[in-house]
């Protein structure tokens, strides 16, 4: 009988370790989902001529003029060195420009890490 209480005891205590799992990892894709959608209106915002890309020029005027975009790097520790050489990273065709889902996957990825290695 000891056994029986004991087994129903473990089972309780396994299945709400994996309630908890589960919802640590919805919470976590949330804060995920809602930063994404946070840094893409950013970058949409200081996209100053709808080109779907961000130029050197616009995105060093955001860094030095838009409180949300310093903001936003500050609480990525990011400073201009690092954005310049992040920018310089993004910018695979070498014309000035980077894809900004791109800096936001980066981004993402800065602020969250890699999840495979979790």
């Amino acid at each position: 009988f000891t056994n029986l209480i004991l087994s129903v005891i473990v089972d309780a205590a396994a299945k709400g370790r994996e309630q908890d799992a589960l919802e640590r990892l919805e919470e976590h894709e949330n804060n995920i989902t809602n930063d994404m959608k946070r840094f893409l209106n950013l970058m949409e915002r200081i996209d100053l001529d709808g080109s779907g890309s961000l130029s050197m020029e616009e995105l060093m005027e955001a860094y030095e003029n838009d409180a949300d975009t310093q903001y936003m790097l500050m609480e990525l520790s990011i400073d201009k060195s690092e954005l310049i050489s992040i920018f310089e990273l993004l910018d695979k065709s070498g014309d000035k420009t980077m894809n900004y889902m791109e800096f936001v996957n980066c981004l993402l990825h800065a602020t969250w890490g890699d999840p495979r290695m979790e």
